[in-house]
């Protein structure tokens, strides 16, 4: 029976060998995901509207946004992001028919870190979906935002 070789990736390899120069963020290792979650529907809001989806404290790492939708119509698009950054998870996503968008941004690498800063200035997070464009749906139609973060 030969002996299976192991491969670590870049934060096992600084796990196993704790020093000052790889610390890593309890974020990223470590960390307790935590979950926030928002609930509409079409009839709360109007076509270029921007909803609150969570709040975010200073110092947690964002993993991953999961919106859960019905059909808003084929000229319905959604930014999602924060003050600083409007567009900051999503950017011009299509919600034409009803499905599950599962948000996580590849060019943010492993999340990204609120640090209270620019327009928060010292503040919690607020990560908020815009309403894009689109043209009038039903008002029964229902959205839920989840929003998955670490935070220590």
């Amino acid at each position: 029976m030969s002996t299976p070789i192991y491969v670590e990736g870049d934060n096992f390899t600084k796990a196993n060998d704790p020093k000052s120069s790889n610390i890593m963020d309890m974020g990223i290792w470590g960390g307790k995901v935590r979950v926030q979650k928002e609930h509409w529907k079409t009839a709360d809001f109007d076509i270029g509207s921007t909803l609150k989806v969570a709040r975010l404290p200073i110092g947690a790492t964002w993993l991953e946004s999961v919106i859960y939708h019905g059909a808003l119509g084929a000229t319905t698009k959604i930014d999602m992001g924060d003050a600083d950054d409007p567009d900051r998870y999503v950017d011009n996503a299509d919600l034409a028919a009803a499905g599950v968008l599962q948000v996580r941004a590849t060019d943010l690498g492993q999340g990204y870190k609120v640090l209270g800063i620019g327009a928060n200035d010292g503040n919690d997070q607020d990560v908020m979906l815009t309403v894009a464009t689109g043209a009038d749906v039903a008002d029964a139609i229902e959205i839920d935002v989840y929003t998955y973060y670490t935070q220590e």
